[in-house]
């Protein structure tokens, strides 16, 4: 299937390659309207007072071009202001669209004759015109100026928009996934909402464990997942441990994942992009809200101006249970707290462009006193902690309407990621700093049958590690390798990268997404190109056919042990001369259905093979190696069932099961990724029987994921040539164990349920919601891990569990 995907998009380079050319001519003309202006004729068409007025232009498409019939483009605006209107346009029985951002929609297909165009918006007086449209018209472009009026409405519900249905109508990715704000309030949380746990209740994500935000994807590993906020990448967007992500729940205000086949738009990463959106103010004024939890305080502030021409949002969060604990204990029983603060802004500039700002930072510290956190500590064999973890995130987007049909995007950015662990009594030190300087643009362009988008990125990144180990033996490590000392690794890197997709309808049916991404990674010297394509064929207004097939490729690991279950520090490497580059070829077949105007089915399963994975060479030295790396593949297949229930009557929610298979290969040994997960379903579930009331409801049932038992424990013997004496080995080798195959037991059955409830109080000034979150409602003990207990004889095996049944109470105020 891979080679005929190749085979469709070098069989069509030629017209692909003729199109660009006569889309960018059309770009690069000077005063586009006017001279169409001059040249055709213009029929301005006057609606009645009550309307609006629209002006049409109709043309001749470019040379090269093909369309299978005539295509209207147009763009919405206010009549008085001249800013973009967001509304709904239909013609004759056909399904609505929305405009987008900025104001701008593309009508395909429309036939000839008398056709009547119907466009509404919230706050603006509806419009309904007949447009008439000639055999011989290819193009029309259509300006609707809306005015505004003034009414007193009813108390209306908001139902989120189908962006769903519009994507399955008009657009052929597979496996893409969304999750807007609202609906990830409504999930039951331990205490703080969290964007990154709730994808993991989506189709083809597990989650290793409860304590873990951290994620895989279609059996890919953690590091493989490009998550960005605001298009901006975060190396590492959890905090400590991976309890909490980042994002602070009232400034998120959607999240789209891709769970596979993405296009050639995003590069570096193998498995998954998951691109979280900042929330954007749209009501005038200043306006903010405060949550309250048992572990955390968050705030936001926003505001919109100038009719919509500036937005602002600022939100912030500190975590303090270090507090209560040193106000109820008297000392610093637990000296842990993160902290994050997030600033978004949009400013509308002359032309309809767009200029948006995102900046983030977020800080966990952990500074463990020897005198308190002993008892904290001395499974590690170290008296004392110390932890400093953190992200840096900013950026600038320009977006620029080119014309009707165009848009050119640029972007600048930053992301830097640091962490340290020392051991200050036993001066074993382990930090790095990560940083990642990008410029990235696209060009888009809609022109008949062709949708084209080109671009570019250019990133630097620079890496440093540091560890610092004593020579002599220290109790932290006693499996350590003896040697010891100061280590410092540097590296610096500048990756390039060209990309091009273009989706082309073939009839009515047939669409087609051709790509390609070629890279050049400076620190290796290593360039290759990445074709990708995607195809869905719909066999009926609501059923449609999808298939995709591409090839990826990876520059930057997280070299770690994917073994444990928790990790305090992740080592990230640049690929050179020992680290190489990883790539993967993904393969997606699926179905999807809709039901209803609010419901569907998909069904989508997959094939991805990984090569060029690194991990360390020992599972017990902290210390890393770049010429000690082991390097293996791996394989992953499944099917994903996805049954989505769109907000209706105060009802919505999905359904997700996951059938994966996850291996991995090095030499001739094979064994069971650590995330391995035979099956998995989640159902989230949310309820508002009225105004005042939202139920919320997450179920999870799940297999064991794999690990490395125990095959038996011995005890060292050591000769002593002077005494010529046979005796047992210190008290250090009294433990030694002989484990059994990699990853070849299995954790017991997973099954949580989790429920909450929140109350809507209306004030004068403000709106109050107090939430009641169970997790674990049924007190289930899931195994986390076995560890061995050797300190008695015989040894035994204990287990850590998950979870347990935790009550939290929260309070949101809006205001």
């Amino acid at each position: 299937m891979y080679l005929v995907a190749v085979g469709i998009w070098f069989r069509f380079r030629r017209h692909a390659f003729a199109t660009a050319c006569a889309a960018l001519s059309v770009l690069t003309s000077a005063s586009l309207v006017p001279r169409m202006t001059r040249a055709q004729p213009i029929d301005t068409i006057r609606t009645p007072a009550a309307a609006s007025t629209i002006t049409t232009l109709s043309g001749a498409v470019p040379a090269g071009i093909m369309v299978t019939g005539t295509v209207v483009t147009g763009t919405v605006v206010d009549a008085a202001t001249g800013l973009p209107v967001r509304a709904d346009i239909a013609f004759g029985t056909r399904r609505a669209l929305r405009s987008d951002s900025l104001g701008r929609f593309t009508l395909r297909d429309v036939p000839t004759g008398a056709v009547t165009l119907y466009v509404r918006a919230v706050g603006y007086r509806a419009t309904s015109t007949s447009l008439q449209v000639a055999s011989g018209d290819s193009l029309l472009h259509v300006t609707v100026r809306m005015r505004t009026i003034s009414a007193m409405l009813s108390s209306v519900r908001t139902v989120a928009s189908r962006e769903e249905r519009e994507q399955f109508d008009d657009a052929v990715q597979t496996s893409a996934l969304t999750i807007r704000g609202s609906e990830l309030s409504n999930i039951p949380a331990l205490g703080e909402r969290d964007a990154l746990r709730a994808v993991a209740f989506l189709p083809g994500v597990s989650a290793r464990n409860d304590f873990s935000t951290s994620f895989n994807v279609r059996g890919g590993e953690a590091d493989q997942n490009l998550i960005m906020l605001d298009g901006i990448p975060i190396y590492n967007p959890f905090h400590l441990g991976g309890l909490f992500g980042t994002f602070i729940d009232a400034a998120v205000g959607e999240v789209k994942l891709l769970t596979g086949g993405f296009s050639a738009r995003h590069g570096g990463k193998l498995s998954s992009v998951l691109d979280v959106k900042s929330t954007e103010e749209t009501r005038s004024g200043v306006h903010g809200s405060t949550d309250l939890s048992l572990l955390a305080t968050s705030s936001r502030l926003a505001g919109s101006h100038g009719n919509g021409r500036f937005a602002w949002s600022m939100a912030g969060r500190r975590t303090y249970v270090d507090k209560v604990m040193q106000i109820m204990k008297g000392s610093d029983v637990f000296p842990y707290h993160f902290q994050d603060a997030q600033l978004h802004m949009r400013v509308l500039m002359p032309r309809g462009g767009i200029l948006s700002a995102t900046a983030y930072t977020g800080r966990d510290v952990l500074d463990g006193n020897p005198g308190i956190t002993e008892s904290a500590t001395s499974a590690l064999g170290v008296n004392s902690l110390t932890v400093d973890w953190g992200n840096s995130v900013g950026g600038v987007t320009y977006t620029q309407p080119l014309g009707a049909r165009s848009t050119l995007v640029q972007q600048l950015s930053q992301s830097a990621f640091r962490t340290a662990f020392a051991v200050p009594t036993d001066t074993i030190t382990f930090a790095q700093k990560m940083r990642d300087v990008r410029v990235a643009g696209r060009l888009e362009h809609v022109a008949g049958a062709h949708d084209f988008t080109v671009g570019y990125e250019i990133s630097s990144q620079r890496s440093a590690y540091r560890e610092s180990i004593p020579f002599t033996e220290n109790p932290a490590f006693p499996d350590a390798l003896a040697s010891g000392g100061d280590t410092l690794i540097a590296q610096r890197n500048t990756v390039a990268s060209l990309f091009i997709d273009d989706t082309w309808r073939v009839g009515d049916r047939l669409t087609l997404r051709p790509g390609v991404r070629v890279e050049h990674v400076g620190q290796l010297g290593w360039q290759g190109a990445s074709p990708r394509i995607a195809a869905k064929y719909r066999v009926s207004r609501n059923f449609a056919l999808t298939a995709s097939a591409g090839r990826y490729v990876q520059w930057t690991h997280a070299v770690r042990n994917e073994d444990l279950p928790l990790r305090l520090f992740d080592f990230w490497m640049t690929a050179d001369e020992q680290v190489p580059v990883a790539s993967a070829t993904h393969l997606v077949l699926g179905a999807e259905h809709w039901l209803s105007p609010t419901q569907f089915l998909r069904v989508e399963s997959y094939h991805k093979s990984l090569d060029g994975l690194v991990e360390p060479a020992s599972s017990v030295d902290p210390r890393v190696r770049p010429s000690l790396l082991r390097e293996y593949t791996g394989t992953a297949y499944g099917v994903d069932v996805y049954a989505r229930q769109l907000e209706r009557a105060g009802f919505s929610g999905w359904f997700a099961y996951s059938y994966a298979m996850s291996y991995r290969e090095r030499d001739d040994l094979r064994y069971f990724a650590a995330h391995d997960r035979r099956h998995s379903a989640n159902m989230v579930m949310s309820y508002a029987p009225n105004a005042a009331w939202t139920f919320g409801m997450h179920a999870g049932a799940s297999t064991g994921t794999p690990y490395t038992g125990w095959a038996g424990h011995m005890t060292r013997w050591y000769f002593d040539p002077v005494l010529k004496t046979w005796a047992p080995g210190s008290k250090r080798h009294d433990g030694d164990v002989v484990h059994g195959a990699r990853n070849a037991e299995r954790l017991p059955f997973y099954t949580r349920l989790d429920v909450s409830v929140e109350r809507r109080i209306d004030m004068a000034w403000a709106t109050l919601r107090p939430t009641l979150s169970v997790v674990n409602l049924f007190d289930r003990r899931n195994v986390m891990m076995y560890a061995l207990d050797d300190s008695e004889s015989p040894s035994r095996i204990v287990s850590f569990s998950q979870l347990p049944f935790v009550p939290s109470i929260g309070m949101r105020l809006d205001f």
